[in-house]
């Protein structure tokens, strides 16, 4: 790819270099603030330094008034190609320093609003005459989803007068745990959208007069009382919470920046010395059978040994290089052939290896793609560092964990596994498990979720810098947390261990600690007997410390794959586990400070490697309107390497998505560059045919490709709350559709048809989503039996990254497009979630406004629908009027096949489907699409038969499923009768309706 050229090289030379100071260094703190006043006043409006005169000194800058957003903002602005460190350094500490500030002033804003907010004292546990442990669930509200912590840190909680907002109790430490009570408890999945607080109560420490009960009493029959409670208004309290900005990200990215700059300005040091890790192994712990790795692994190509240099620890030469090549993408002189360090990777399939058949099935199955970076990237990969993006369903991360699954079935390689995404975290542990255990390979994987807020809890301060050398002081105080899990077990109160919806059991640092203390107890002797002696306050005692610290440190020395986010990573996490391989998955979406943490901390001998993409998602910067580098802060090191042109692989065979659905997103964002990867004759099995016939009926004309822009003639405008809207005709709509789906047994997953289909509704706004999670739960309620949460989902664009469902519907809300609806990474995203077919749901005034003709991306989405995109039709656009009668429609039906209408309250007894508004420009571009004929029938039911076969010669589904009245102008107010109809095929009832009445605020599912 040729390099881009167009690009300019924004000039610093005239801004203030209060980067050129160390952050590190006090000494500097006159001169850094001096330099950013400078800043603020001239790049600012009215930016100078304000403080509180009656509150906390935050050194924060005035944020300035917000400008207005371009639709499309230009890319001239952003630097591909930095001149020199000092030009890098400068631009991404002012970008993240203004970004840090915003943050800190949005924070700030909220908590002088004393808001308050439902809530319910779950149980107590104490830990002692003073001491005791609360859950309290916290009911959330829009206000509260940008700033409320993330599971693991911590805010402030007290209790408040419902009346007045006054507090009545003390602010309280409260710290957010995981909500696992929907995969614990079925009954209680419509808990799993409260907020979890740990409140951690000292009743010497607490002056208050006020009286919290547990709705749960300690009286030994916990479950029993959890099974029969209910949460209501009449059972809450009210609290308060104030949010405290957590500093760990950016103090790990400025700390890290800080790293490589001294080490680039000093002479190269000698590379890290190797390390024999059997004998590092053997000091730690005596147990053995911990790394039972397979009978005979190949010997590993190993480097040159130096001299050992005097801080191993220290940044060293390779990752010097590599941080100056991501500067610029010079042509780099040196690389990493990683075949040359496991040489059992370069012919993983050669007889004789005794690679596990699972990862060689895995490696078997690699598409074109796939097989060229392996054997392309990873042989050249310039000072350690590969780059591999991929498109939608182009299997990047299967990609990845073939890779490791390969390096660790013949070696002892350590991989660290970085992601800053928790969910899609969990996902990728739970897939290197899953692997594991197929392969038959005991590796020891450890989840370590939120450690960076554990980490920065349990450190004492000032002891990284004041220990001395042999004090028996640990620089990590990990005591607590093992404590309490030793106590539980104790009292046979354990938890269960984490676990996603893969039933993967994913252990965190602390179980994996605990699970090989309680294994060989007499490998610990001296910690247990710390644990027995010790009186008073534990955490106190330093023996005791110490002894909990050396188990940790051997748990995390003796794993083999650890995931976890950057945060952690940049702390001393990274002086107590040496990976040989680095992974940054979803590097897209971090931003350059964040993907420097594993090259500043960690000098992996197999190198780095960073997957993502950069066309779907990007680092997500608040400040990006006024933050003179927000476009810059806002640029992933990915994208600059794509816009340099030194990316030479990507992963661009979808595998996801059926029917053609990648077609259009391939055009309009990948430069017709993304194809299918499912064979041609595969790419419509007959549940795709299902959701295919099902979309026909709804636009009441052929859908080649499974895609509609659905027009509710008719309804009303959206309401607004806040600063957000939700649509609730719409919503009806929608749910109405979404139960037709799941009560009807033919939607089935594509993927593998055991399954039933499942559901993904998209919105651009949260109150939208918060309505639609409303409804979900509802229709859950009411048909415990359809496993509706495990089906059906609602989302925002922005948190569907990573997310894919068999049916996508996005409901764009509003009545005219707003400017992030149009961006490439939203769009792109939403338009690729689908395996099976999708729906846009717009308002009819919506393509008629002025500025949905200056959009860039929906205007052409609604062409590919409306006219088709060169000669072939990517979707249709269906014009439904608002409340009519839905009709059930069944294409080519056999005579064995009977319909019969069981009970249709007031039902017409003639349906017609007419033409609506656009049914002429539907067709243009569709050859072999055509309009369903208009039928008589006594009961609602039209049968379609001698239709054509579709382009690629699969014949029309003959599958059931629901028609509308299409028309735009006639009987907008007509009310959506209630019908249940039921067709009977060999013998079995198949349900096609359900009581839908009108109105949403009374439903009764």
């Amino acid at each position: 790819m040729a390099p881009v050229d167009n690009i300019s090289v924004t000039s610093l030379e005239n801004e203030p270099a209060w980067g050129s100071h160390d952050i590190d260094d006090p000494n500097n703190i006159d001169q850094i603030f001096s330099a950013m006043e400078a800043f603020l006043a001239k790049n600012s409006i009215g930016g100078r330094l304000q403080f509180e005169l009656d509150g906390h000194n935050h050194n924060v800058s005035q944020i300035p008034q917000r400008l207005v957003q371009q639709d499309e903002p230009s890319k001239s602005d952003i630097v591909v190609r930095f001149e020199s460190i000092e030009h890098f350094k400068t631009i991404h500490k002012q970008a993240s320093e203004y970004e840090d500030a915003l943050e800190t002033k949005d924070v700030d804003d909220f908590n002088k609003e004393g808001n308050s907010f439902k809530a319910w004292p779950l149980i107590s546990i104490p830990e002692g005459d003073d001491i005791t442990t609360w859950m309290i669930l916290v009911e959330p509200r829009q206000i509260i989803e940008a700033r409320i912590p993330n599971v693991g840190e911590s805010c402030l909680l007290r209790l408040v007068n419902p009346n007045s907002d006054e507090g009545v109790s003390a602010w309280w430490n409260a710290r957010r745990a995981q909500n696992n009570f929907a995969e614990v408890n079925k009954g209680k999945e419509s808990w799993s959208k409260l907020i979890v607080f740990n409140v951690r109560l000292v009743k010497s420490e607490d002056e208050s007069n006020c009286v919290i009960h547990a709705l749960i009493p300690s009286d030994g029959k916990q479950h029993e009382n959890l099974e029969k409670l209910e949460l209501t208004k009449d059972n809450a309290v009210s609290v308060g919470l104030f949010f405290i900005k957590s500093d760990a990200t950016f103090e790990a990215e400025m700390k890290s920046l800080s790293k490589l700059v001294k080490a680039s300005n000093i002479p190269p040091v000698t590379p890290l010395a190797t390390i024999n890790r059997d004998a590092e192994s053997e000091q730690v712990t005596k147990v053995g059978d911990w790394l039972d790795l397979a009978p005979e692994l190949l010997p590993e190509q190993k480097p040159i040994v130096v001299k050992k240099p005097t801080n191993p620890r220290a940044v060293q030469a390779q990752q010097v290089e590599a941080f100056k090549y991501l500067l610029d993408f010079h042509d780099p002189e040196s690389f990493v052939n990683i075949f040359d360090i496991y040489p059992h990777m370069r012919e993983p399939n050669r007889p004789g290896l005794g690679i596990p058949s699972a990862i060689l099935k895995k490696y078997a199955r690699m598409n074109e793609h796939q097989r060229n970076a392996y054997n392309g990237l990873l042989s050249k990969m310039p000072y350690g560092i590969a780059m591999l993006p991929g498109g939608p369903g182009g299997g990047k991360t299967d990609w990845v964990m073939t890779v490791i699954g390969l390096m660790q079935s013949k070696s002892r390689a350590k991989v660290l596994y970085l992601l800053d995404i928790n969910g899609p975290l969990d996902d990728a542990t739970a897939k290197y498990i899953w692997l594991m255990q197929n392969a038959g390979l005991p590796k020891r994987a450890i989840r370590m979720k939120n450690f960076g807020t554990e980490f920065k809890r349990s450190v004492r301060v000032g002891a990284m810098d004041t220990r001395t050398k042999g004090s028996e002081e640990p620089e990590v105080d990990f005591s607590r947390n093992f404590l309490s899990l030793y106590t539980q077990h104790a009292a046979g109160t354990a938890p269960d261990p984490t676990r996603t919806r893969h039933q993967h059991i994913l252990p965190s640092l602390d179980e994996a600690a605990w699970e090989h203390y309680d294994k060989h107890r007499d490998e610990f002797e001296t910690l247990t007997d710390a644990i027995a002696t010790c009186n008073g306050s534990p955490l106190q005692n330093r023996q005791l410390r110490r002894e909990i610290y050396v188990l940790y440190s051997a748990v995390l020395r003796l794993a083999d794959f650890i995931a976890t986010t950057p945060c952690v990573a940049a702390s001393a996490f990274s002086r107590m586990f040496i990976p040989d391989l680095v992974v940054f998955d979803e590097a897209a979406h971090a931003r350059e400070l964040s993907t420097l943490i594993s090259i500043a901390n960690f000098c992996p001998k197999a190198g780095w490697i960073f997957i993502g993409d950069h066309r779907q998602t990007q680092p997500t910067v608040k400040s990006n309107n006024t933050n003179p580098h927000g476009r810059q802060l806002a640029t992933s090191a990915m994208e600059r390497a794509y816009l340099a042109g030194v990316l030479n692989h990507q992963l661009l065979i979808n595998h996801r998505a059926f029917g053609r659905l990648e077609r259009l997103p391939s055009k309009l964002i990948y430069g017709g560059k993304m194809v299918s990867g499912i064979p041609h004759m595969d790419r419509f099995p007959r549940w795709a045919k299902f959701v295919r016939g099902y979309l026909d009926g709804l636009a009441g004309l052929r859908c080649s490709t499974p895609r509609l822009i659905v027009h509710l003639n008719g309804v009303g405008r959206p309401t607004k709350v806040g600063t957000s809207w939700f649509h609730q005709q719409h919503m009806q709509w929608t749910m109405e559709r979404v139960w037709e789906l799941i009560n009807n047994p033919r939607f089935r997953s594509a993927e593998n048809e055991a399954n039933k289909g499942t559901i993904l509704l998209l919105a651009p706004y949260k109150a939208a989503v918060t309505k639609y999670q409303e409804a979900i739960e509802a229709l859950a309620k009411a048909h415990p039996n359809h496993r509706i949460p495990q089906r059906v989902e609602a989302r925002t664009w922005d948190s569907s990254q990573g997310h894919e469902a068999d049916i996508v519907a996005i409901d764009y809300v509003r009545e005219y497009p707003t400017g992030f609806m149009d961006g490439m990474y939203r769009f792109n995203v939403g338009l690729t979630r689908a395996r099976q077919g999708e729906w846009h749901l717009m308002h009819p005034n919506m393509p008629k406004a002025e500025t949905f003709q200056k959009t860039n991306y929906l205007r052409k989405l609604y062409s590919a629908c409306e006219k088709g995109l060169d000669g072939l039709g990517e979707g249709r656009i269906a014009n439904i009027t608002w409340g009519a009668q839905p009709i059930a429609i069944v294409h080519d039906v056999p005579d064995k096949v009977l319909v019969k209408e069981e009970a249709v309250k007031n039902a017409p007894t003639k349906h017609e489907i007419v033409k609506g508004e656009n049914t002429k420009d539907d067709s243009a571009g569709e050859p072999s699409g055509e309009e369903l004929p208009a039928q008589d029938f006594d009961a609602p039911v039209l049968v379609l038969s001698d239709i054509e076969p579709e382009e690629d010669g699969n014949e029309m589904p003959k599958t059931p499923h629901f028609g509308y009245t299409h028309s735009s102008a006639a009987n907008s107010q007509a009310s959506l009768r209630q019908e249940t109809t039921t067709v009977v095929v060999d013998g079995h009832k198949l349900d096609l309706g359900c009581e839908l009445p009108v109105n949403y605020d009374n439903i009764v599912w």
